[in-house]
């Protein structure tokens, strides 16, 4: 177990209760914490739905932004 108290493998791996790696050794931060981008959440897996709201966001918020610009 590491400092941050996640359980590691022999290579210093983060592992799960099960021994299988989570997280490799590479990514983790100096003090042996995992990333920040990671831990908060902002990587999740979306559905097509979510991705497709998503660009549409985008896409209204790129044409406020010419319509301000433009004025």
């Amino acid at each position: 177990m590491n400092a941050k108290g996640y359980l590691l493998d022999d290579n210093g791996n983060i592992v799960n209760k099960r021994k299988i790696k989570v997280f490799n050794k590479k990514l983790l931060e100096e003090d042996g914490e995992v990333p920040k981008v990671f831990r908060a959440g902002l990587l999740r897996k979306d559905t097509y739905d979510s991705f497709s709201q998503l660009m549409s966001e985008i896409e209204d918020l790129e044409r406020l932004q010419e319509m301000e610009e433009s004025a």
